[in-house]
C-alpha cells in the first residue's frame, strides 16, 4: 500500500496530461459558452485592414467577387462580413470579420439545391451539426486550408441540382438561416436559459465535446490561411481574435453554480485523494484551510476590480485562485498575493496561544492540530518560491524592474521546491519542480517577450507586436498555442512597475513572517544545532527470513488455523541456513504444543542459543513466570519453595544467565516474607545484583530490586529506611519530556511519606508525582500554546484521589474522581499474587479502602 500511495501523485501528474482532463476541460468551456440569436442586416463600403483584406482576396482567388457588405449581430455584439458570390458556380460565400480559435476568419460556403434545400459547408465549427434544420443540409469540411474547405462544398454541391439566385435571394436565404438557428437551438433543448443567458445544458456540452475530441488531431493541425500569413498580417488577426476574446469575457454573463461546482467537483477529489494519501481528518483539515486561504485571494481580487475570478483545487498540490487583473497598482497586487497565507498565519497563531491557556479539553487536539496545519500550510506558502504566494511577491517587487532575473529565479525555484520535495518526503511535491521544469522553455520565450516595447493604444494595438514576437519564437504555432504565452505578458503590464518604497515594502512584508518563524524555532531550539544523523535502516533479511518472521508473529488461537500456521513454518524453515537463529524460535513455537512441554523448552535453554525474535533470558523469564501464575492458589510456603527450586533448576540449566532469574528471585523473597520469614526474605532480597553491561533491560532489573527493597520496607512499617531508598528525585525544572524511571520514583517516594505519616509532605509529593514538566516561560512556547498548563499524566488517577482523601480535601479528590465507573469497577477486587507489583498490596489496599466511599457516595461498585 505505501509503494501504491507514493505512486498517487504521478498518476495524478499523467492524469493531467490525458485525454481525459482534456475532455474535462473542454466540457467545462462549452458550458461557460453564451449563445446569442443572430440577424444580418446590410453594412456600408469600408475601408478593410490589411488582414481582413487579405481574406477576402483569399476568395477572390477561389473564383468569387463581393456582392455586399453587411452587419451580422450577434447578441450585443456586432460583426462585420461580406457576402460574395462565385463567377462560375452555383455557389455563395459568407466571410465574417470575426475571431476563431481553429481556422482564420470563418467562411460559410452556401447553394440551393433544386429542391429548394440550403447546403452549406463549414469548416472546423462543431455547433452547426447540434440541429438539423428544415430544408437545411449542413457539413463540415475539417479542412486545413480554405481551397479544401471550397472543394469539399463543390463535392457536396455536385451531387445536387443547384438554383441560380440573385443577390437578394442569396441574402435572404443565408439571413433566414442565421435567424432561424438560434429558436432551433432553443426548441431542441440544446441551450437553455440560466441566469438571464442562454447556455448549453450538459448533454449538448458533453455531445460537443465527443465530436471535438473526434477531430482532436485534425484541429491540431495549422490552417494555412490569407489572414495567418506573413507575420504582419497574422499579428494584426490574431491581435483582433484576442481583443475580441477580451470582449466577449467582459459581455458574457456568469453562469450560476458552474464556478461553485468546480470548487465542489475539485474539492472531493482532493478529499479523496488527500484522505487516501494521509488520514481522512488530516484531509478535511487541510481542505479547510487551502479553501480558506484561497478564499482570502479571491476577496481581495474581487475588491481590486479583477474579473473572471474562479476558486478550484488540484489534488495533492493545494488550491487555486485565478482571475484577469485591470490595471492596477504594484500595492494592491502584493495585498492580493498577501491575502492569503497573512489571515492564516495569525489565526493559527491565535489559536495556538489561545489553546494554551485553556484548562485541557478533549477538543483540544483536535483544534491543535488544526491550527498547526494553518501555520504550517500558510507559512510554507509564504517561501520565496514560485510559484507560491512568496515567489509571486519576490516576483513582483524585483523581477517586475529586471525581468532578465526571472529565469535564474525559476532555476533557484526548482532546486528549492526539489531539495524541499526530498527533506519532506513527500511526492507529491515533486509535481511542483516537475511542472516548473517543464515550464522553462516558456519562461525563456517570455523573457524574450518582456523586450518588446509597449506601443500604447487599444488592446488590439498593444497586443499586435506581442504576437509577432511570438511568432517568431515559436514559428508555425497557431493562434491557440501562442495566445497563453502573449496573454501571460499582457496581463502583467496590467500591473504597474513597483515604485522603489513598494518594492522594499514588499520585501519587508514577505520577510517579516517568515524571520519570525525562523526566531521562533531558534528560540525553542529546532534548529540552531546539528541533529544527529539519522539513516534508515535497511533490512538485511532474505526472502525466506521475511516470510518466517511474519507468519511467526502472527500466533493463531484457532487449532485448525495454528495447524496450518506450523505447516507454513515449518515449509519455510526448510529453506533457511542451518545456522538460521529461526529454527531455534520454531523449536520453542513447536515445544509450546507438546504436552511434555516443560521438558522440551528446557532441552532448548540447556543448548545455549539464542534465537532470532526469542533469546535465552526471554525463554527463561517466560517459563517462570508460567510457573508463578500456576502457583497463585498456593500458600505463601509453597510458592516460596517452588520458586525456589525452578530458581535453582535454572541457574544449574543456563549459569550464564542469572539476571533472567531476578524478578522469580523478587518474587520468592516476597513469599518467603507471606509464609513469616522476614529476614531470610530481606536476605533474599540483599543478595540480588545485576551483572553485566548497563543497558536499559539491566537498568529496568536494577530499578526492580531497588522497589522491591523498599516496599519491603514499607510493608514493615519501617518507613524512615523507606525514605532512604525512595528518596525525592532532584527538580529538573527544564524537563520537557516524560522519564518514565524518575516519575516512578517521585510516585514511590509520595507513598513512603504518605505511610508513614507526612500526609502533607505526601500530597505535595503526589502532585509532583502526576506532573511530568513544567510550564515552559518562554514567549516563543507560549505563543505556540506549549507549557502554559502543566500536563498531567497518572499512572492511576487513584494515586493522587487517595493523597487528597487522607489530607481531608474530599472535594477536590471529588473533582479528580469524577464520578468515574471505571476507577471504581477497577478497585473492586482482589487482584492474584502475580497481578501486582512485589510487596504493593498494601499500596493497593490502601487505594481501595480510600475509593471505597466516593464509589459507595454515587457510583455502585460493578
Amino acid at each position: 500500500m505505501p509503494r501504491l500511495l507514493d505512486l498517487l501523485p504521478l498518476f495524478f501528474v499523467l492524469l493531467l496530461v490525458s485525454p481525459l482532463m482534456r475532455f474535462v476541460l473542454l466540457v467545462y468551456q462549452f458550458l461557460l459558452v453564451e449563445e446569442y440569436p443572430a440577424h444580418i442586416t446590410p453594412g456600408e463600403d469600408r475601408t478593410l485592414p490589411a488582414h481582413e483584406q487579405a481574406a477576402v482576396d483569399e476568395l477572390l482567388a477561389l473564383g468569387f467577387a463581393p456582392v455586399r457588405p453587411l452587419h451580422i449581430h450577434i447578441g450585443p455584439m456586432l460583426r462585420h462580413g461580406v457576402l460574395l458570390r462565385h463567377r462560375d458556380e452555383a455557389a455563395w460565400a459568407l466571410l465574417t470579420f470575426a475571431p476563431s480559435l481553429g481556422t482564420g476568419y470563418p467562411v460559410l460556403f452556401f447553394s440551393v439545391t433544386d429542391e429548394d434545400t440550403l447546403l452549406l459547408t463549414c469548416n472546423r465549427m462543431s455547433q452547426y451539426g447540434l440541429v438539423r434544420l428544415p430544408a437545411t443540409l449542413s457539413g463540415d469540411a475539417w479542412a486545413d486550408d480554405l481551397p479544401s474547405h471550397w472543394q469539399d462544398h463543390l463535392t457536396r454541391a455536385r451531387q445536387h441540382g443547384l438554383q441560380t439566385l440573385d443577390e437578394a435571394q442569396a441574402h435572404a436565404r443565408i439571413c433566414q438561416f442565421q435567424q432561424s438557428t438560434f429558436p432551433a437551438l432553443q426548441a431542441s433543448g440544446n441551450v437553455v436559459q440560466r441566469g438571464g443567458g442562454w447556455f448549453y445544458p450538459w448533454r449538448t456540452a458533453l455531445r460537443l465535446t465527443r465530436q471535438v475530441m473526434r477531430k482532436y488531431a485534425l484541429m491540431q493541425r495549422p490552417y494555412q490561411s490569407a489572414s495567418t500569413e506573413g507575420s504582419a498580417a497574422a499579428a494584426a488577426y490574431y491581435a483582433f481574435c484576442a481583443a475580441e476574446h477580451t470582449r466577449y469575457l467582459q459581455l458574457r454573463r456568469k453562469r450560476p453554480w458552474l464556478q461553485e461546482l468546480l470548487l465542489l467537483g475539485t474539492a472531493l477529489l482532493g478529499l479523496l485523494g488527500w484522505g487516501w494519501l494521509i488520514s481522512w481528518q488530516q484531509a478535511v483539515l487541510l481542505l479547510i484551510i487551502l479553501l480558506v486561504h484561497e478564499s482570502g485571494h479571491a476577496i481581495a481580487m474581487r475588491l481590486f476590480g479583477y474579473r473572471d475570478v474562479k476558486m478550484f483545487v488540484v489534488p495533492f498540490v493545494g488550491a487555486v485562485v485565478t482571475g484577469r487583473p485591470s490595471a492596477i497598482p504594484a500595492w494592491k497586487q502584493a495585498i492580493a498575493y498577501l491575502a492569503g497565507p497573512l489571515p492564516g498565519l495569525l489565526a493559527g497563531f491565535g489559536m495556538l496561544f489561545w489553546l494554551g491557556s485553556q484548562p485541557p479539553a478533549d477538543w483540544h487536539q483536535h483544534a491543535q492540530l488544526a491550527a498547526i496545519m494553518a501555520v504550517v500550510i500558510n507559512l510554507f506558502n509564504l517561501l520565496p518560491v514560485i510559484p507560491l504566494d512568496g515567489g509571486r511577491l519576490l516576483e513582483l517587487a524585483l523581477f517586475q524592474r529586471w525581468p532578465t532575473a526571472r529565469l535564474l529565479f525559476t532555476l533557484l525555484s526548482i532546486a528549492a521546491t526539489a531539495w524541499l520535495a526530498s527533506q519532506l518526503s513527500s511526492p507529491g511535491l515533486w509535481i511542483i519542480p516537475a511542472v516548473l521544469v517543464l515550464g522553462l522553455r516558456h519562461q525563456w520565450q517570455t523573457l524574450k517577450l518582456h523586450h518588446v516595447p509597449d506601443p500604447g493604444g487599444s488592446e488590439q494595438e498593444r497586443l499586435a507586436p506581442l504576437f509577432e514576437r511570438a511568432m517568431a519564437l515559436k514559428p508555425g504555432k497557431s493562434y491557440l498555442a501562442l495566445s497563453p504565452l502573449v496573454r501571460g505578458i499582457f496581463v502583467s503590464r496590467a500591473v504597474q512597475a513597483p515604485r522603489w518604497w513598494e518594492s522594499v515594502a514588499i520585501l519587508l512584508t514577505l520577510a517579516a513572517p517568515l524571520a519570525f518563524a525562523g526566531w521562533l524555532a531558534m528560540d525553542l531550539g529546532w534548529i540552531g544545532h546539528k541533529a544527529p544523523a539519522m539513516t534508515e535502516p535497511t533490512d538485511q533479511r532474505s526472502n525466506a527470513q521475511t516470510a518466517f518472521d511474519v507468519v511467526f508473529n502472527n500466533d493463531i488461537d484457532d487449532e485448525a488455523a495454528a495447524k496450518v500456521r506450523q505447516s507454513k513454518l515449518l515449509d519455510i524453515a526448510s529453506r533457511l541456513p542451518a545456522s538460521d537463529p529461526r529454527h531455534v524460535d520454531l523449536a520453542w513455537d513447536q515445544a509450546l504444543r507438546l504436552d511434555d512441554s516443560d521438558k522440551a523448552q528446557d532441552a532448548i535453554i540447556a543448548a545455549g542459543k539464542d534465537g532470532n525474535l526469542l533469546n535465552i533470558d526471554q525463554m527463561i523469564d517466560s517459563q517462570l513466570n508460567k510457573l508463578l501464575w500456576t502457583l497463585a492458589d498456593r500458600t505463601a510456603a509453597e510458592r516460596a519453595s517452588a520458586l525456589a527450586g525452578a530458581i535453582a533448576h535454572y541457574r544449574q540449566l543456563a549459569p550464564a544467565h542469572g539476571n533472567a532469574l531476578i524478578s522469580a528471585t523478587i518474587r520468592q523473597a516476597e513469599a518467603t516474607d507471606d509464609a513469616g520469614h522476614a529476614q531470610e526474605a530481606l536476605a533474599i532480597l540483599n543478595s540480588l545484583a545485576v551483572t553485566g553491561n548497563m543497558n536499559d533491560s539491566t537498568q529496568n532489573l536494577q530499578q526492580q530490586i531497588t522497589a522491591a527493597r523498599g516496599w519491603y520496607l514499607l510493608s514493615h512499617q519501617q518507613y524512615k529506611a523507606a525514605l532512604g531508598i525512595f528518596t525525592a528525585p532532584h527538580p529538573q525544572s527544564s524537563e520537557t519530556e516524560f522519564n518514565w524511571p524518575r516519575q516512578q520514583q517521585q510516585l514511590n517516594h509520595a507513598w513512603a511519606l504518605l505511610l508513614g505519616g507526612d500526609k502533607a509532605g505526601g500530597l505535595a509529593a503526589m502532585r509532583d508525582a502526576a506532573v511530568f514538566h513544567k510550564p515552559d516561560t518562554r514567549w516563543s512556547a507560549r505563543l505556540l500554546g506549549m507549557g502554559n498548563t502543566p500536563a498531567v499524566l497518572m499512572v492511576e488517577p487513584g494515586e493522587l484521589v487517595y493523597a487528597l482523601l487522607v489530607n481531608g480535601k474530599r472535594d477536590e479528590a471529588a473533582k479528580l474522581f469524577g464520578n468515574s465507573r471505571s476507577m471504581c469497577s477497577n478497585h473492586d477486587h482482589d487482584e492474584p499474587v502475580a497481578a501486582t507489583e512485589p510487596w504493593q498490596r498494601v499500596r493497593v489496599e490502601a487505594m481501595r479502602n480510600a475509593l471505597a466511599s466516593l464509589c459507595a457516595g454515587s457510583v455502585r461498585f460493578e
